[in-house]
């Protein structure tokens, strides 16, 4: 019985710990608590189904409800994608739910490991997604992307997703929520290779200056900073003054140049 209580008082102060964190947009205390409600494991899944239970789906309400949502959402499909579905799947059929709540229930469902390869490099778990030719030969490239880094710059990285394009999809993205990274594989060749592992150093600019919002011009300016001093660091050639700099401007575009001229 004291075994049964300690776990679901560990699982309610975990909870506590995530919403308290989401609805103050707390991205580095929501990742500790989401991090320590994974290990936790199965133990989670009740608490939080109970918690999400008593939600007003109707009604959106202040953001916060939509930040505590996201949150257990994102734990509970992270610990068990199948418990996951079956509580929202319930919840979608049983309930008249907001639009708002249900758009953001559908974008957790859509992700699934079953779609992905998942591979292992330095500590660091790259998902490649199986509907992209030459998996292994991918996560490989990737893979030689991260380790050319400074260990320090990719430390706290989750894991990396690489994924076919959407349409109207971004390149890239950071979730810093969950330290996890997107790029958008372009396809084969050294154009497109150049021009992924450029938005791939991109992100990872992102979670090295977790401090900024990523969404404001500065932040995005800081990231591409860093990804042209990787990008010359790693092909010497893009450091040529001339040569390297109309190349560089004909395969990475405008960005280029604004990282060149954010390191000034």
């Amino acid at each position: 019985m004291g075994v049964v209580s300690s776990n679901t008082e560990e699982a309610t102060r975990v909870i506590r710990a995530l919403t308290r964190a989401a609805m103050a947009g707390n991205a580095r205390e929501q990742l500790l608590a989401h991090r320590q409600g994974f290990q936790l494991g199965s133990r989670m899944i009740a608490p939080i189904e109970d918690m999400l239970a008593r939600f007003d789906w109707s009604r959106p309400g202040r953001k916060e409800g939509i930040a505590i949502v996201t949150a257990l959402a994102l734990l509970l499909h992270d610990i068990d994608e199948t418990a996951s579905r079956k509580f929202f799947y319930h919840v979608l059929q049983a309930n008249h739910v907001h639009a708002l709540y249900a758009e953001r229930i559908s974008t957790v469902l859509q992700f699934t490991l079953d779609d992905y390869d998942v591979s292992m490099t330095d500590g660091t778990r790259v998902f490649t997604h199986k509907s992209l030719g030459g998996v292994e030969k991918i996560a490989e490239r990737v893979g030689s992307w991260l380790r050319a880094l400074p260990k320090d710059h990719s430390t706290g990285i989750e894991r990396i997703y690489v994924v076919p394009r959407l349409q109207d999809e971004y390149w890239g993205s950071y979730l810093r929520v969950l330290s996890n990274v997107v790029v958008v594989w372009r396809g084969q060749g050294p154009i497109n290779h150049l021009r992924t592992e450029y938005t791939f150093l991109h992100e990872i600019g992102h979670h090295i200056d977790q401090g900024q919002d990523h969404l404001n011009i500065e932040a995005e300016d800081s990231a591409d900073a860093y990804a042209h001093m990787q990008v010359v660091s790693q092909h010497p050639f893009f450091a040529r003054p001339i040569a390297g700099v109309v190349l560089g401007r004909i395969i990475f575009g405008p960005r280029w140049l604004r990282g060149s001229r954010a390191q000034v």
